[in-house]
């Protein structure tokens, strides 16, 4: 198990009142090693979209600034965008 699983594992158990669906799928899933893993991104996005936890997952993510893996149905770019947005929003 490396640090990314670990995290994941804790994060996805212990922030969350409600069990999130990543809490029951492979920690993998939501690290891709690569940015074109289309089809693994939508797998995780799928399983994130149907969760009651996406909001508050998507809330972590992007307040401990996260760069790896999906998070509230987010990859990487997105977050990073979203933190763009929300940043030029509160400068205005």
């Amino acid at each position: 198990m490396n640090r990314d699983d670990t995290l994941a594992n804790t994060f996805r158990t212990d922030f969350f009142p409600e069990s999130p669906n990543c809490a029951s799928s492979d920690p993998d899933l939501f690290f891709p090693e690569h940015k074109h893993s289309t089809k693994q991104i939508a797998q995780a996005k799928s399983i994130c979209f149907r969760c009651v936890e996406r909001v508050a997952c998507m809330d972590y993510a992007l307040k401990a600034n996260e760069k790896n893996g999906i998070w509230g149905g987010l990859d990487e770019d997105e977050r990073k965008k979203l933190r763009g947005h929300h940043k030029s929003l509160v400068e205005t």
